[in-house]
């Protein structure tokens, strides 16, 4: 016992996170590496041995490609683009979904897209509609506010600022109430 208290519940880190020198060199937390009553001893070699044949064991299951062989330039580019696209199993037709509004890979030339060539489905269809690009500060309001629901009759344009309530389109001057 140290200070009236049991061993146990030093060794089990019950005293608090600051312990005075004499309890530090009891629990071993001095120490580099191992603690306790394996600070001073040395690993076996048998122990050493079956660490070093479980790793072994562990990676010599990997695929003969992974095994340290490196492959030409012409090689990689060919592998890369036998996969591309309607190649890939995982290919859904350029569509895919971020933060709940559908995506469409349209190339990375098109005005709206962004730099890997998606397009968001809600601003490609409200673009179309008005037969021009829309600017950065015009957003598309979902009124039934289901983001996968990009008819015509769902979506709404609208400035930035002005995201709900009420505005008024700075081409036809109308004005619109958004819920």
């Amino acid at each position: 016992m140290v200070f009236g208290k049991d061993t146990t519940s030093i060794q089990r880190g019950m005293l608090g996170k600051h312990h005075s020198e004499e309890t530090k060199e009891l629990i071993g937390s001095k120490s580099k590496g191992r603690t306790g009553w394996l600070k001073d001893k040395k690993m076996p070699e048998y122990m050493k041995n079956k660490i070093k044949n479980s790793l072994k064991e562990k990676y010599s299951k990997q695929p003969i490609h992974f095994k340290g062989k490196k492959l030409p330039q012409s090689q990689i580019k060919k592998i890369g683009e036998a996969n591309r696209r309607e190649k890939n199993s995982n290919w859904k037709n350029g569509r895919n979904i971020r933060h709940g509004y559908i995506y469409i890979n349209i190339g990375k030339n098109h005005p709206l897209a962004q730099k890997d060539g998606y397009v968001a489905e809600h601003r490609l269809v409200m673009s179309n509609h008005l037969d021009r690009p829309l600017k950065r500060w015009e957003y598309v309001h979902h009124r039934n506010g289901k983001r996968e629901d990009n008819r015509l009759s769902n979506l709404q344009l609208v400035l930035n600022n002005k995201h709900r309530g009420e505005i008024k389109c700075p081409f036809c001057q109308k004005t619109f109430a958004i819920h």
